[in-house]
C-alpha cells in the first residue's frame, strides 16, 4: 500500500510558519465552520478543494512565483478570493498534516489528468518557498514492522 500511495501522491514537507501552511489551516478552519453553519457538508466542496484553492491564492500572493505559473492562475481565475470556482476536477487529495517534527508540516498532493501541470507548478512554488519533496514510499509503520519481522524470523 506504501508503493501506491508512493506512486499516486506527492508529498512534501514545509516549515510550519510558512505562508501556504497558514492559508491551508485556515481554509479547512474556515470549511469546518462553514459545514457546522450549514448542518452538514454535502453542499459544500469537499476540503481538499478548499486546501488546494488556498495553496493556489497563497502562491498567486507570492513575489517570487514564476510568471508562467501566473499566467495559469489568471486564467483560471485564481486570483479572485470572491470566486468560488470548483477545482475538483484539478485535484484529488490536498492534505495538511503534522510531522514527528513540530516545525514541519506535510502537504500530499495528488493531480487528476487535467490537474497534472497546475500540480507540477504548485509543487515548484512550495520548493522555491522552502519545502522538500519526499520520494519514494514513506516508512513503515509499527505493525508493518512487527509482520515483517515475524515472517523473516
Amino acid at each position: 500500500m506504501r508503493l501506491v500511495h508512493a506512486a499516486a501522491i506527492r508529498t512534501l514537507l514545509i516549515p510550519t510558519e510558512s505562508a501556504y501552511v497558514k492559508a491551508a489551516k485556515a481554509a479547512l478552519k474556515t470549511y469546518a465552520e462553514q459545514v457546522k453553519s450549514h448542518g452538514g457538508g454535502q453542499s459544500l466542496l469537499p476540503p481538499h478543494v478548499w486546501a488546494f484553492r488556498a495553496l493556489l491564492q497563497t502562491a498567486a500572493a507570492d513575489p517570487a512565483i514564476s510568471p508562467q505559473f501566473q499566467e495559469t492562475l489568471t486564467a483560471l481565475q485564481v486570483v479572485s478570493t470572491s470566486c468560488d470556482i470548483d477545482l475538483s476536477n484539478f485535484v484529488k487529495v490536498c492534505k495538511l498534516s503534522r510531522t514527528f517534527k513540530a516545525d514541519r508540516m506535510r502537504i500530499e498532493l495528488a493531480a487528476s489528468n487535467n490537474g497534472q501541470a497546475l500540480v507540477e507548478l504548485l509543487v515548484q512554488q512550495l520548493r522555491s518557498a522552502g519545502a522538500q519533496e519526499c520520494p519514494g514510499p514513506g516508512p513503515r509503520l509499527p505493525l508493518e514492522r512487527s509482520l515483517a519481522a515475524y515472517i523473516y524470523k
